[in-house]
Protein backbone atom coordinates (compact mmCIF):
# COMPACT_ATOMS: atom_id res chain seq x y z
CA UNK A 1 0.00 0.00 0.00
CA UNK A 2 1.07 3.60 -1.04
CA UNK A 3 1.15 6.42 1.02
CA UNK A 4 0.57 10.15 0.81
CA UNK A 5 4.26 10.88 1.51
CA UNK A 6 4.84 8.34 -1.39
CA UNK A 7 2.56 10.25 -3.77
CA UNK A 8 4.24 14.14 -2.80
CA UNK A 9 8.01 12.49 -3.02
CA UNK A 10 6.79 11.59 -6.61
CA UNK A 11 4.70 14.43 -7.41
CA UNK A 12 8.34 16.59 -5.98
CA UNK A 13 10.30 14.76 -8.36
CA UNK A 14 8.20 16.17 -11.07
CA UNK A 15 8.22 19.49 -10.45
CA UNK A 16 11.93 19.17 -10.29
CA UNK A 17 12.11 17.64 -13.75
CA UNK A 18 10.00 20.07 -14.88
CA UNK A 19 11.59 23.36 -13.59
CA UNK A 20 14.74 21.74 -15.11
CA UNK A 21 13.55 20.93 -18.28
CA UNK A 22 12.19 24.68 -18.44
CA UNK A 23 15.91 25.80 -17.57
CA UNK A 24 17.51 23.95 -20.00
CA UNK A 25 15.04 24.65 -22.73
CA UNK A 26 15.87 28.43 -22.04
CA UNK A 27 19.03 27.97 -22.22
CA UNK A 28 18.98 25.92 -25.70
CA UNK A 29 16.60 28.87 -27.34
CA UNK A 30 19.69 31.21 -26.55
CA UNK A 31 21.78 28.90 -28.14
CA UNK A 32 19.41 28.29 -31.18
CA UNK A 33 18.65 31.77 -31.42
CA UNK A 34 22.94 32.75 -31.90
CA UNK A 35 23.16 30.25 -34.55
CA UNK A 36 20.16 30.05 -36.18
CA UNK A 37 19.22 26.05 -35.81
CA UNK A 38 17.30 23.91 -33.77
CA UNK A 39 18.87 21.62 -31.46
CA UNK A 40 17.28 19.01 -32.59
CA UNK A 41 19.06 19.50 -35.67
CA UNK A 42 22.73 20.35 -34.35
CA UNK A 43 22.61 17.45 -32.26
CA UNK A 44 22.35 15.42 -35.22
CA UNK A 45 24.67 16.66 -37.51
CA UNK A 46 27.26 17.18 -34.25
CA UNK A 47 26.71 13.12 -34.28
CA UNK A 48 27.55 13.02 -38.21
CA UNK A 49 30.80 15.01 -37.07
CA UNK A 50 29.60 17.92 -38.36
CA UNK A 51 31.65 21.10 -37.88
CA UNK A 52 29.53 24.30 -36.88
CA UNK A 53 32.13 26.50 -36.31
CA UNK A 54 30.91 26.93 -32.88
CA UNK A 55 34.23 25.78 -30.97
CA UNK A 56 32.90 27.61 -27.61
CA UNK A 57 29.07 27.06 -27.86
CA UNK A 58 29.20 23.13 -29.14
CA UNK A 59 30.03 21.88 -26.24
CA UNK A 60 27.50 23.65 -23.85
CA UNK A 61 24.84 23.26 -26.91
CA UNK A 62 25.75 19.10 -26.75
CA UNK A 63 25.50 18.89 -23.39
CA UNK A 64 22.31 20.98 -22.42
CA UNK A 65 20.64 19.11 -25.06
CA UNK A 66 21.62 15.84 -24.28
CA UNK A 67 20.59 16.76 -20.27
CA UNK A 68 17.55 18.16 -21.72
CA UNK A 69 16.44 14.77 -23.42
CA UNK A 70 18.21 12.99 -19.84
CA UNK A 71 15.65 15.16 -17.85
CA UNK A 72 12.33 14.46 -19.90
CA UNK A 73 12.92 10.54 -19.63
CA UNK A 74 13.19 11.38 -16.11
CA UNK A 75 9.86 13.17 -16.09
CA UNK A 76 8.23 10.79 -18.56
CA UNK A 77 9.13 8.07 -15.88
CA UNK A 78 8.40 9.89 -12.75
CA UNK A 79 5.02 10.70 -14.41
CA UNK A 80 4.20 7.05 -15.29
CA UNK A 81 4.66 6.01 -11.50
CA UNK A 82 2.56 9.38 -10.28
CA UNK A 83 0.10 7.65 -12.88
CA UNK A 84 0.08 3.79 -11.98
CA UNK A 85 -0.29 4.79 -8.32
CA UNK A 86 -3.47 6.77 -8.97
CA UNK A 87 -4.88 3.70 -10.66
CA UNK A 88 -3.69 1.66 -8.46
CA UNK A 89 -5.01 3.04 -5.50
Amino acid sequence: MRTDEYEISIYREIDVCKRMIIGLKNTLAVIENKHNQSSNIFSKEHESGTDHGCKEDCREWKDNYDALKRWEEKLAQYEKLYRSDKINS
